[in-house]
């Protein structure tokens, strides 16, 4: 599996490409699109045109979008926008088959077939022919990527996974820890009573606790009785009870007051009423705390991680070394992408619609 995800990435870095998945997104009308065909980049003894680049292309847009394959303004908005990512990677691919060339590297005709059932289906005939592309010219194309495939694991995706040891996981494992802490969160509701009288507030607390016990998630019908069972005969007798919105929070948001009082809360539950401590001259406060839901998620074991972990770092080191692959090949045989400005004229568009 960590050989295919490689290899994907390797023949498919057009997934920044990807087209809506809606197959009406593009207006039924159908244009015709123009191709202009010329040289683009001269690899060893080999030419690399837009034809080739067209035929790279549609092999892929059939293969991953056949919905898309018959719809002319995709084809043009794909086409247009990747051509040149497509033509960049056929030249490495082609740097790669004349390393190939020099180990000698085999590649069966059992292989070919085999790869060409897979890309073109049971009917290869006519998936061809609907391409436009021969059956030899599929046949090489076949061979190309195969050799390309054993060359990238012999020189890249073996070097990574030896490169990454038990060490690395271990450390990517505590980095991860690190950006994604067990969490614990807590979901509840607060009914507070205020009043100027301290004995009036912890009278109306505790009556609001009794009936809490009783039915914990009713807290706003709650108030409401609070309210008609107490009306202030004086003024110093004047209460207040709010209640608040469900909260939820994690632990990392919640006050050490509030985070001890809910802690030893059994869930569906509500507290005794508590006084909390404000300012010299505030009416006294009690609140009572309804806890609807605590939930703790712990960071995953290193046993569980282990396997993604070490695809990801092997994966990071695939890159890296098919970066520094390419980067040997260009300079062994003498490519430099700025020689590209010789064969493609600046603004250079081979795609129009007509």
């Amino acid at each position: 599996m960590q050989k295919r995800s490689f290899l994907l990435f390797l023949f498919f870095l057009l997934s920044s490409a990807l087209l809506p998945a809606d197959s009406n997104f593009f207006p039924e009308e159908q244009k015709r699109m123009g191709i202009q065909n010329r040289v683009l980049a001269k690899v060893g003894d080999s030419t690399i045109s837009v034809l080739d680049v067209v035929k790279k292309m549609e092999v892929f847009l059939n293969k991953n979008y056949p919905q898309y394959a018959d719809s002319v303004p995709a084809k043009y908005q794909y086409f247009s926008s990747q051509w040149r990512d497509v033509l960049m990677q056929m030249i490495d691919h082609q740097l790669i088959l004349l390393d190939a060339e020099k180990m000698e590297l085999k590649i069966t005709d059992g292989e070919i077939r085999e790869t060409l059932f897979e890309k073109f289906g049971p009917n290869v005939m006519a998936s061809l022919d609907k391409l436009g592309i021969s059956y030899e010219e599929a046949k090489t194309m076949v061979h190309s990527e195969l050799a390309v495939q054993k060359m990238s694991w012999f020189k890249v995706h073996a070097k990574a996974l030896s490169a990454v040891n038990t060490q690395d996981v271990k450390s990517a494992y505590l980095s991860y820890c690190k950006k994604n802490p067990a969490k614990e969160e807590w979901e509840y509701q607060i009914l507070s009573v205020k009043a100027k009288s301290e004995e009036v507030a912890e009278q109306i607390a505790q009556k609001a606790f009794e009936l809490c016990k009783q039915s914990p998630s009713a807290l706003a019908s709650i108030s409401e009785k609070l309210k008609d069972s107490f009306p202030p005969e004086k003024d110093e007798e004047s209460f207040w009870i709010t209640v608040s919105d469900p909260l939820k929070a994690e632990a990392r948001n919640i006050s050490d007051t509030y985070k001890q009082i809910l802690s030893k809360l059994p869930l569906k539950s509500v507290s005794q009423p508590v006084k909390l401590a404000g300012k010299k001259d505030e009416p006294a406060t009690y609140r009572i705390f309804h806890l609807q839901n605590h939930v703790k998620t712990p960071t995953p074991s290193l046993r569980s991680l282990y396997e993604r972990l070490q695809s990801e770092l092997v994966q990071e080191e695939s890159e890296r070394e098919f970066r520094t692959y390419i980067s040997k090949l260009r300079d062994r045989y003498g490519f430099d992408a700025r020689n590209l400005e010789e064969t493609i004229p600046p603004g250079f568009q081979p795609f129009s619609l007509e």
